[in-house]
């Protein structure tokens, strides 16, 4: 029987107040007296409180087996009492009690019943030995009297002794009950106290402990029903053994009464009738003794009985308690644990529901970017497919511009030296230029000079001419007018001629000189015109070339802009991968992540098997503990089946059981609902665990697509050795550039010295500097923009160089990170998978480890069912047989009731007979008084009537005698007469018939009717005394009635 009382988390304990507060420091004190430290545990009081209790149920056992040897020897003493009983007639010194015995305030339990005995029990004198057959006074001596007298009183004495023992062991057995009750109650303060502190855990296990409460409500209940049925046990078997011993008590002051009667009746009379109606009484009463002997045995066996079952119920009550107690502490560590493991579960949970969540939603995210990305994938690829041919020409492209560049970098090194010598040529030709001007400045002014001067003499011979024309006009004037003016005009006229003729060599030398330098001039001018044509020729040439180069460098630059924008796709790409690269480093970490979560999870689920183990094995020690407890309860069943006739409390008993079985098949309930949730966490771990392996599954993906992504770095190296190979032929591009600008500088070479054959023809010819200087002009032009071209060439080459050569070590650097977190990666995922593969592998073996004990567990719990539905069935069939043992022990309890109501009457018709007894013996008295009275007046009457004649006739005496006698034996055997109970005597009546008869002398047969009440006044009582039996329907009930108003 288990009896739990956990009280309700809300409610708090009340306080205690000061008596209560004295009561716990008497206790403390009686705990400190016995060696307990205040500050011990509940378990060690518990324990400590056990050793008392067992030393008290010791106690009490030592003292029931002394009140049952002390009852054996008090059985074998009123035995010996209840022989010699009659004894206590012969010795008229006994005290006697005041007390009078009323019938009337009896309760009907307490009245004495004599159909309630069995034939057994019924004292028969016949079968009595010799020695203790009816008494006979004859037979004794007043010593043996004395003897028997005194020994009697000294076992009265020993039975008040030991019944005052027996009460003060009573009184010090209840003590130590109420001081157990105490302590029990004090217990259960201690645990309220403890129930406050656990208040805060227990409102979030309100929704746990609903069922338990009710469970324990109705435990609750079972318990203070069972607690009040004891009580009302012991208080009946008390008031039981209290009314047997006040009904010894009243049978011992009947005895010593009847005694007292019987020697006041010895002494009024021996006469023998009494005798032999007074061994009827004794004789009634001695069967009335042994009645209560009877009942007083019954009472005690049932007392014995009570207090074994009250002990075996303490101790199965205590030991139940204590296991309670065990129970509910480890229940409530376990609860305490369930709940700290709950609440970290549920917070983990919360957790993993949140981190679930949001892995749910970047996992949407992740698939829509995964879609999003399986689209861009197919375009990348599309994409990657063109970007590789791309990038395949582009590496052919790289590698021939590196070739190119290597070459344009030789080119434009020979350039540089080329432009370094043209400078210097430059430099020079400017020098000469300068000189050439100067000279063309000097040749100008020379020409200038000699154009004026051959203007000069031309405006000379022109004024010569004309003045010759002039002159032969004059002349021919003069030739006219020479007969006029012949002699003064003669002397004027020859220094002008002279002039002229001066004039004419002078313009005829001139003219030589002019046609000459005409012809030179022509000369020059076809050489210049020729030089001309061929400069521009060679100008149109460099133009060309330099267009040509202007496209190849225009090309150049397209190439590396659009090599710019490959390696800015190829930086994209690269930052792209470097994305990738990071999301799969963060894939990685949240993989590693995710697997110390499932190795915590691992942990947990190996934590919560540990826990569902070691609630199993509490299930099994539970299981054993209710195989053991079906097993005492099947013991108990069969002491019940023994005890079915005497024990009514079995019902209960058994109820408790069923409701034990209930509590334990709530218990397996609870139990089973255990380990659905354990294998509904582990069917989650089990659905994590699958998640995990998609997860894996996913890592295998991404592994793939990191092969592939190794795999599209190998087709990477390959296109980067397909560019460095692009690069070979565009370094032999390069050396064949190298070589066209080793001939641009041969025929720049030829230019050059074409240049000084031109400067020094130039030198020679300064007519052809005007034209020049406007050619230098527009070439010096064309080579400042060529120099600007080639600088901004030279620094975009530079660059590129330097853009190529970051990008190779980028390229570098990159392939070398891809290497080593591939390398990384594939040594991660493989310690990944191994790990993995373990705890699959222990995940595996503890399922199926689990799986066994569960199957197990089941087969138990089929087999603990079958057992309970076993014993519950056998449970019925007891509680069928209880009912119908109940019925017929309603039935015989219901006979008995009316057995002692008869016994009631009974007892109360006996009461009245012998207050009847009691008023005849009185009655008695007085008539013996009276008739000794009347016996000397009737004397003193004989002799008046003697000598008194009579007138009337012997007839009329005889007719008017006996009215007369009949009236006076009327008056004398009315019992209920006032006049007989007050004292007085009817004398008037006897003075009349005294007169009447004085007349005449009275017969014969008047003599002897008054001379029979001297000898007879005893059986005139007698004769009294039949008179009630005679008519009992019509004066019993009055009289009975009259008696018990005067008795109040």
């Amino acid at each position: 029987m288990t009896y739990c009382n956990p009280l309700p988390p809300a409610v708090a304990a009340p306080k205690p107040s000061v008596l209560e507060q004295g009561e716990l420091d008497d206790i403390l004190q009686r705990l400190r007296e016995d060696g307990q430290e205040p500050g011990a545990t509940a378990d060690e009081r518990l324990r400590h409180l056990w050793r008392l209790y067992l030393r008290s149920e010791g106690s009490l056992r030592a003292l029931t087996q002394d009140l049952e040897e002390v009852r054996s020897q008090q059985v074998a003493e009123m035995k010996e009492v209840f022989c010699i009983t009659p004894l206590w007639l012969a010795q008229p010194s006994l005290e006697l009690n005041q007390g009078v015995w009323n019938p009337a305030k009896l309760k009907p339990s307490q009245v004495w019943n004599p159909a309630e005995l069995k034939p057994s029990q019924v004292w028969n004198p016949a079968e009595l030995e010799p020695s203790q057959q009816v008494w006979n006074p004859a037979e004794l001596k007043p010593s043996q009297v004395e003897n028997y007298v005194d020994h009697i009183r000294n076992l009265s004495e020993e039975r008040e002794a030991l019944t005052a023992e027996y009460e003060r062991e009573n009184e010090q057995l209840r003590g130590e009950l109420q001081q157990l009750r105490l302590e029990q109650d004090h217990l259960l303060l201690e645990l309220r106290g403890g129930d406050k502190t656990m208040n805060k855990v227990r409102n979030t296990e309100q929704s746990l402990l609903l069922e338990l409460r009710a469970g324990a409500k109705t435990m609750n209940e079972t318990h203070d029903a069972e607690l009040s049925s004891e009580r009302r046990r012991r208080e009946c078997a008390e008031r039981d053994l209290d009314e047997a011993s006040r009904r010894l008590s009243m049978a011992h002051e009947e005895i010593r009464r009847l005694t007292d009667e019987v020697d006041i009746a010895r002494k009024a009379s021996s006469d023998l009738l009494e005798l032999q109606r007074v061994k009827e009484h004794n004789v009634r009463l001695d069967k009335e003794i042994l009645s209560l002997r009877s009942r007083v045995r019954s009472l005690d066996s049932e007392r014995k009985t009570l207090l074994q079952t009250q002990l075996k119920s303490s101790r199965d009550r205590e030991a139940v308690l204590e296991g309670c107690l065990t129970e509910e502490k480890e229940w409530r560590k376990q609860l305490e644990a369930d709940l700290s493991a709950a609440q970290s579960a549920l917070k983990k949970s919360k957790e993993e529901l949140q981190r679930c969540r949001a892995e749910m939603q970047s996992l949407r995210a992740s698939v829509e970017e995964s879609s999003a990305l399986n689209a861009s994938l197919t375009q990348g690829r599309e994409e990657k497919t063109l970007l590789e041919r791309k990038v395949c020409e582009l590496e052919l492209s790289a590698k021939r511009l590196e070739g190119d560049v290597e070459q344009h970098r030789a080119a434009c090194s020979q350039a540089k030296e080329e432009l370094r010598k043209c400078r210097e040529r430059e430099a020079e030709l400017r020098g000469e230029l300068h000189r050439a001007e100067g000279e063309h400045s000097t040749l100008r002014g020379e020409v200038l000079e000699s154009r004026a001067q051959g203007a000069y003499p031309q405006q000379r011979l022109s004024e010569s001419v004309q003045e010759r024309l002039g002159l032969e006009l004059q002349s021919h004037r003069l030739r006219q007018g020479t007969g006029r003016e012949a002699s003064p005009e003669q002397p004027q006229h020859r220094p002008s001629h002279r002039v002229t003729g001066e004039g004419v060599n002078q313009l005829v030398s001139l003219k030589v000189e002019m046609g000459r330098l005409q012809s030179t001039l022509e000369e020059e001018r076809l050489l210049a015109s020729q030089h001309q044509l061929a400069l521009q020729a060679q100008i149109g040439e460099g133009h060309g070339r330099a267009k040509s180069q202007e496209s190849l460098l225009q090309q150049m630059g397209e190439e590396c802009r659009q090599l710019k924008q490959d390696l800015q796709r190829t930086q994209n790409l690269f930052s792209s991968a470097e994305r990738e690269l990071r999301y799969e480093r963060e894939k990685n970490l949240d993989q590693k992540r995710h697997g110390a979560l499932l190795e915590q999870e691992n942990t947990k689920v190996k934590a919560e098997l540990k826990q569902a183990q070691s609630r199993l094995a509490g299930v099994e020690q539970a299981s054993a503990s209710l195989c053991a407890e079906l097993e005492s309860s099947q013991q108990r069943g069969r002491e019940l089946e023994l005890e079915l006739l005497h024990r009514t409390e079995s019902v209960r008993v058994q109820r408790s059981l069923q409701e034990e079985l209930r509590a334990e098949s709530s218990r397996l309930l609870s139990a089973d609902k255990k380990v659905r949730e354990l294998q509904q966490q582990l069917k989650g771990a089990q659905h994590q665990l699958r998640l995990a392996e998609t997860r894996v599954q996913e890592m295998e993906q991404l592994q793939r697509e990191a092969r592939d992504s190794t795999e599209s770095l190998a087709t990477l190296r390959g296109r980067l050795q397909e560019e460095q190979l692009c690069r070979k032929l565009l370094e032999q591009k390069g050396e064949e550039l190298q070589q066209q600008l080793r001939l641009l500088r041969e025929k720049e070479a030829s230019l050059n010295r074409s240049n000084t054959e031109l400067n020094h023809r130039l030198h020679q010819q300064g007519a052809r500097l005007s034209v020049l200087e406007e050619e230098h002009s527009t070439v010096t032009d064309e080579h400042q923009h060529s120099q600007k071209t080639n600088q901004n060439l030279s620094d975009q080459l530079l660059s590129c160089q330097h853009e190529s050569e970051r990008l190779q070590e980028e390229l570098r650097r990159v392939l070398h990170q891809l290497d080593s977190h591939v390398r990384r990666y594939s040594e991660k995922q493989a310690r990944h998978k191994a790990k993995l593969r373990r705890a699959k592998e222990f995940f595996l073996r503890e399922t199926v480890e689990r799986d066994g004990r569960i199957r197990n567990l089941e087969k138990d719990l089929m087999l603990a069912r079958s057992l309970t539905e076993k014993e519950q069935e056998w449970i019925r069939k007891v509680t069928d047989v209880n009912e119908k043992l109940l019925v017929e022990k309603r039935e015989l309890l219901r006979r008995l009731s009316e057995e002692e109501e008869l016994g009631q009457t009974c007892t109360r018709t006996i009461s009245t007979r012998q207050h009847r007894l009691n008023c005849l013996e009185e009655e008695n008295r007085q008539l013996q008084d009276r008739t000794l009275r009347l016996s000397n007046q009737v004397g003193a009457l004989e002799r008046a009537l003697r000598s008194v004649q009579s007138v009337c006739s012997m007839e009329e005496l005889k007719k008017a005698f006996p009215t007369e006698s009949l009236l006076l034996n009327g008056s004398l055997l009315q019992p209920s007469n006032p006049s007989l109970t007050a004292g007085g005597c009817d004398t008037l009546g006897i003075l009349d018939a005294i007169r009447r008869v004085k007349a005449s002398e009275p017969p014969e047969s008047l003599k002897s009717s008054f001379s029979t009440p001297r000898s007879q006044p005893s059986d005139i009582g007698y004769l009294n005394l039949s008179s009630p039996a005679a008519r009992p329907g019509s004066q019993d009930p009055d009289e009975s009635q009259s008696l018990g108003s005067d008795e109040v």
